[in-house]
């Protein structure tokens, strides 16, 4: 028995400690969904917390007061009592000490506020002041998402000063790469400054790797400086993405929504832009043949045969062969592709046999 026992010690520790009685009460209640009984409860935990509060006895162990706090704050959101539940969420930081917590209940006070209560200069508020107080904190990004929201609704030109003053103070947060990554969108899509959305872009790049918002910041550069006719800067900054793929398989498994997408636009910029269809072919046969579980494989064949067949004006017979044989593997590969009407219409277009 006695060599079993740590076993046992080590099975009770994973199931963690066991709930209070008053927050499995609370529990209980929620999954008759009487959401009526669920609010009495959570509140009557919430009251005695603040009753200890105010005498100033300890707090209670493993933030239940927090989780109190915010239940209540859900309970009276779910009754559709929003302007009770916004005050509720704002009264979490009072009970809370998990940042996460209050960084979460400050988030949905500011968008009930402006998607319930209709109120957006509180709401612009409460976001920011969430933004100022938790910027490490996840539920965070989305108060940052509704504050730039508001503020391209009111001053687009304040709300960029004011992402500049934010990024410079908090270039080491977790918030730091949304912030930058923002500041870029706005000059990209509502100030038209391009020139200020790369070099916005390309920060964010360089100085957080391992953002999640990197790879978009390398495609949406890449657009704006091909929009701007500097191609070579478009696919000098593709393919640093399509470097981050070849890296990766050295140490294991990689993916990335826009890594086909950028080896497909390194060929069409060769092709329609450079008017080098040698280059590009090289493009379209990498997505076709290295991206084995690509959708757009089709698409890689397809613009493979616009290539060969721009390699002369008119084509040769062997541009139209090996355009032939592009659309040929198309067909017989991917006959479910979204390619497949296109390319069999240019097999009959060239005489495919």
């Amino acid at each position: 028995m006695k060599r079993l026992a740590p076993i046992f010690l080590l099975a009770a520790a994973c199931h963690g400690p066991t709930l209070p009685i008053d927050l499995r009460h609370a529990y209980d209640i929620e999954r008759t969904h009487d959401d009526s009984a669920s609010l009495d409860a959570w509140k009557a935990i919430y009251a005695r917390c603040e009753a200890r509060l105010v005498s100033g006895q300890k707090a209670r162990p493993h933030d239940d007061c927090g989780l109190a706090a915010y239940r209540v704050a859900q309970m009276e959101e779910r009754l559709e009592h929003f302007r009770v539940a916004r005050d509720a969420y704002l009264n979490v930081p009072e009970m809370a000490h998990e940042p996460r917590t209050n960084a979460r209940a400050m988030t949905r006070a500011a968008e009930i506020t402006s998607e319930r209560l209709h109120d957006d200069a509180f709401a612009d508020e409460l976001a920011w002041r969430t933004v100022d107080a938790f910027p490490d904190e996840v539920p965070t990004d989305d108060a940052l998402r509704l504050a730039i929201k508001l503020g391209i609704k009111s001053d687009p030109s304040a709300l960029a000063k004011r992402l500049d003053g934010l990024i410079a103070r908090m270039r080491k947060t977790d918030l730091a790469d949304n912030l930058i990554f923002e500041r870029a969108e706005i000059d990209r899509t509502v100030l038209n400054d391009p020139a200020g959305a790369i070099k916005e872009y390309d920060l964010l790049i360089a100085e957080y790797p391992h953002s999640s918002l990197r790879d978009e910041a390398f495609m949406n550069a890449a657009h704006l400086e091909r929009a701007g006719g500097n191609f070579q800067g478009a696919i000098h900054r593709l393919r640093q993405l399509l470097a981050t793929r070849r890296d990766a398989l050295i140490v294991g498994s990689y993916n990335s929504i826009y890594l086909e997408q950028a080896e497909l636009e390194v060929g069409q910029i060769f092709l329609d832009d450079l008017h080098e269809p040698d280059r590009a072919a090289e493009a379209f046969a990498t997505l076709a043949d290295d991206f084995k579980t690509s959708t757009m494989r089709d698409d890689g064949l397809l613009e493979l045969s616009r290539a060969y067949l721009a390699r002369h004006t008119p084509p040769a017979d062997a541009d139209k062969r090996d355009a032939c044989k592009a659309l040929h593997r198309l067909v017989r590969d991917f006959p479910d592709g979204n390619m497949v009407r296109r390319a069999k219409e240019k097999l009959g277009e060239l005489g495919c046999e």
